[in-house]
């Protein structure tokens, strides 16, 4: 028995993979989820949605994001306060960072998130 669901689903041409039980992704818990890319995902459920954007704080480059508080819509970084909205990913605390956004579905119990090609971050070509 596996304690995350396995596979993978497709939906307008693009892929998605299984990353966990949807009863398990609880409203403004933090989750955090390795898709087979390398990519750091942080899932939360916000008014019933379930939305995906990068685990990395663009300002440190921490995995921290999942820790955050989620409140309007949108996720305060634990460290150092930033607030990115979870629909775009936008920071809206002033500052001009964005998080990765992944397109999420869910089927038949299980959360799908989306499988982006990969992708050097910006920060690591500095």
């Amino acid at each position: 028995m596996h304690d995350k669901p396995q596979g993978r689903c497709s939906e307008d041409d693009v892929q998605y993979a299984a990353v966990m039980f949807s009863h398990d992704l609880t409203e403004r818990k933090g989750h955090c989820v390795n898709l087979s890319n390398g990519a750091e995902v942080a899932l939360f459920r916000y008014c019933g949605t379930p939305y995906a954007v990068s685990n990395i704080c663009p300002h440190q480059h921490s995995s921290v994001i999942c820790k955050g508080m989620v409140s309007d819509g949108c996720v305060v970084c634990p460290m150092h306060g930033w607030t990115f909205r979870l629909y775009d990913g936008k920071c809206v605390s002033g500052e001009t960072a964005l998080l990765d956004v992944f397109r999420v579905i869910e089927r038949g119990g299980i959360v799908y998130v989306e499988e982006p090609a990969e992708k050097t971050p910006a920060w690591m070509n500095w």
